[in-house]
């Protein structure tokens, strides 16, 4: 089970990239103004409140575990291109290229993810070593669950956005055990000064 685990949800992604990159945690799109930076940074942490409020809003259950690197878990073998390619196939109008290539650009490495989500649920953060210190005392999905109450561990890729930043696409999965989550890319588009989830692509489920 540990072995199974660690293929689905902490193993390099296709992305391929097990050490977490401070340069990577430059977000932009493709710009080198700082105020554009930290724009995309405010509203990158908004999609991820929008879905964990939309996707996973609290069932009174336990709390949610948000791990807390950036990751992209797609088809097996797949490179991120082609399955880019592939989702925007789904989606009504596909999607535009300039998300996707933000997507690429922002997806080539992980990233850490820090505290700074707005949510009307209960959550905390887990890292790979929490992961791997529960998973390695053999005590699996049963010992997470108890010990953090918690219902699920959700993932975030990092969040492509179009040149006016007011449409985003991110990967987002939850898993809370062997053989229990799914995996999805989701198409949203700001709404004011709110994200409201367009479309959703299920890439995985099991």
């Amino acid at each position: 089970m540990y072995k199974y685990f660690l293929l689905i949800l902490i193993a390099p992604s296709l992305l391929g990239c097990a050490k977490v990159s401070s340069e990577a945690n430059k977000v932009s799109i493709h710009s080198s103004s700082s105020g554009r930076q930290v724009d995309a940074e405010d509203k990158e942490y908004s999609v991820y409140s929008t879905l964990i409020d939309e996707m996973y809003g609290n069932d009174g259950s336990g709390r949610i575990m948000v791990f807390d690197e950036t990751t992209v878990n797609t088809l097996p073998h797949a490179d991120l291109a082609t399955a880019l390619q592939s989702v925007s196939k789904r989606i009504p109008g596909g999607i535009e290229p300039d998300i996707l290539a933000d997507f690429e650009w922002k997806n080539n490495q992980p990233r850490k993810l820090v505290n700074r989500l707005a949510v009307g649920v209960d959550y905390d953060f887990i890292t790979r070593e929490d992961l791997d210190r529960i998973f390695r005392k053999g005590g699996g999905w049963v010992e997470l669950n108890a010990s953090k109450r918690s219902r699920g561990i959700v993932k975030f890729s990092g969040v492509g956005f179009n040149r006016q930043m007011d449409q985003a696409l991110v990967y987002t999965g939850i898993q809370s055990g062997p053989l229990t989550g799914s995996g999805y890319f989701v198409l949203l588009v700001a709404k004011g000064n709110s994200w409201i989830i367009m479309h959703k692509a299920e890439v995985w489920t099991s």
